[in-house]
């Protein structure tokens, strides 16, 4: 160290390149990568020696140095901070690094440089079958070697869940259990094509398999599956449908109402348009009546709207039995449909002597049985009034009671029976009355039998025993009054004597 360079063998040492800074010489060490000097002087500054600043260049302009992540992409890691993210694991091939995706089928390399490779990498526990079902995530295992990194067999479907030997893409799925059995990203009823018996497709409350009861659209809950379910669709020997079931049909369910004319089993009973319910909604015999109501357009059913009404047919084999019949009071039979027959029909009750006359509203009653309804009690007798026995068909006519006695319909002088012809016919006893017969009728006028005024008992004048007045005597003058009074005392005298 004599400050020269002229002794033996200090010239093939090599020769400083910056002899003006004591830390740049060639025996010098590359440690400051970022400072721009050749400080080693070796003819490569900072990162361009990759003997000594190696690790601070991306060789393989993948972004990402051995040291670092190139932030900017100027090549390097020496800007702030980027020698601080996790470095590139082979700074030959672009496509390793730490932001490369692990190739799972790629032998011993560590694709994303994070310390294990293909299968051992976490990012590849897809590749493996766990459960030993024969499927990995990715895809099945066809070689059954447990590893799903054959040719082919990262590209099938996959395992849902590798901790369960019963799910997996060949799975049959339960339809109940809440799980995605086959791993076909639907559960339970949701299962298209696997579930579908487990859906009210057409809404109308019915699976094929049950009931849904909560109306929630399936029949996959508790207690909604059982014996009674809609009809399942019928498929041929190459599995072609050749009958859709009732499923798309709202109309056709467990207790469905029979549709008697569309040539459906509505209700799932094995019969078509031939239930009761249908004969019932059939006019049998004719007569614009059904069971369940009435044929008002004569098509001979009751289906058409406003057809099935409270009243029906009560015998729909007779076609002169039904609601617009007239009762046959004499007969054991129904014939209005209105529940009740002979007497006990209201339509009836003038067949039933009810003021005990022996006489009907119609009829006689012979045997006193209190109806006309026996065999003879059906000729001519009439009761116009069944709350007084003096009035009947058999009756006198009384001619000044106002009342139609004999039920001819005519009453008093307006009866034949009361009719005159001369005034003797019109004698009814009484001295004080004027008895005449005038239009066949007759009419009785106060009189006086001494040929006095009739007063209306005014004037009693001595032996008149109609309270006439004497001819000429004024009701208002004070002197008949008087000379009455004299006469009655005259009268009272002499007998006295």
């Amino acid at each position: 160290m004599n400050g020269h360079c002229n002794d033996p063998g200090e010239a093939s040492m090599g020769f400083d390149c910056d002899d003006s800074a004591a830390d740049v010489f060639p025996m010098a060490a590359e440690t400051i990568c970022t400072d721009f000097r050749d400080n080693d002087c070796d003819g490569l500054v900072d990162f361009r020696d990759t003997v000594d600043c190696g690790g601070l260049f991306d060789a393989d302009g993948d972004g990402y140095c051995p040291d670092g992540r190139d932030g900017n992409g100027d090549g390097s890691c020496v800007d702030p901070g980027e020698d601080a993210e996790p470095g590139d694991c082979d700074d030959t091939n672009a496509s390793i690094n730490p932001g490369a995706m692990e190739v799972c089928t790629n032998g011993d390399v560590d694709d994303d440089c994070d310390g294990a490779a293909s299968l051992m990498d976490a990012d590849c526990a897809g590749y493996i079958d766990t459960d030993g079902d024969s499927f990995c995530f990715v895809g099945p295992d066809m070689d059954r070697d447990g590893f799903c990194i054959s040719p082919g067999e990262d590209t099938g479907d996959g395992d849902c869940d590798e901790t369960s030997t019963a799910i997996n893409p060949a799975a049959v799925e339960n339809c109940t259990d809440g799980i995605d059995n086959d791993c076909d990203g639907s559960t339970d009823a949701a299962d298209r094509g696997e579930c579908d018996e487990y859906r009210d497709i057409d809404g109308d409350g019915w699976c094929i398999v049950g009931e849904d009861l909560n109306g929630d659209g399936d029949c996959s809950d508790a207690r909604e599956q059982g014996p009674t379910g809609e009809a399942p669709p019928v498929r041929d020997a190459e599995g072609r449908i050749i009958d859709p079931g009732t499923e798309a049909d709202p109309t056709r369910y467990p207790g469905a109402p029979e549709n008697c004319v569309d040539g459906k089993d509505n209700d799932l009973d094995g019969m078509i348009d031939e239930s009761t319910f249908c004969t019932r909604e059939l006019d049998e015999d004719g007569d614009g009546w059904c069971r369940l109501g009435q044929d008002l357009n004569g098509d001979g059913d009751c289906l058409d709207e406003g057809e099935n009404i409270a009243a029906s047919d009560c015998n729909d084999g007779d076609p002169e039995i039904h609601p617009d019949a007239m009762e046959r009071c004499r007969e054991w039979v129904d014939a209005d449909c209105d529940g009740a027959f002979m007497t006990v029909d209201a339509d009836c009750h003038f067949l039933i002597d009810e003021d005990g006359d022996r006489v009907c509203g119609m009829g006689v009653d012979d045997n006193g049985d209190g109806d006309c309804l026996d065999d003879g009690e059906d000729r001519f007798g009439v009761d116009c009034d069944e709350t007084m026995t003096s009035v009947n068909s058999r009756a006198r006519e009384i001619c000044d009671d106002d009342i139609d006695n004999n039920c001819d319909g005519e009453i008093d002088y307006d009866d034949a029976s009361c009719r005159c012809e001369m005034d003797a016919q019109c004698d009814d006893g009484d001295p004080c009355t004027t008895d005449t017969c005038g239009g066949g009728a007759c009419t009785y006028a106060p009189s006086c039998v001494d040929g006095g005024v009739s007063d209306g008992g005014v004037t009693a004048p001595t032996g008149d025993d109609c309270n006439c007045a004497a001819v000429g005597a004024r009701r208002d003058s004070p002197s008949g009054w008087l000379l009455g009074v004299l006469a009655l005392g005259l009268v009272l005298r002499r007998r006295r004597r």
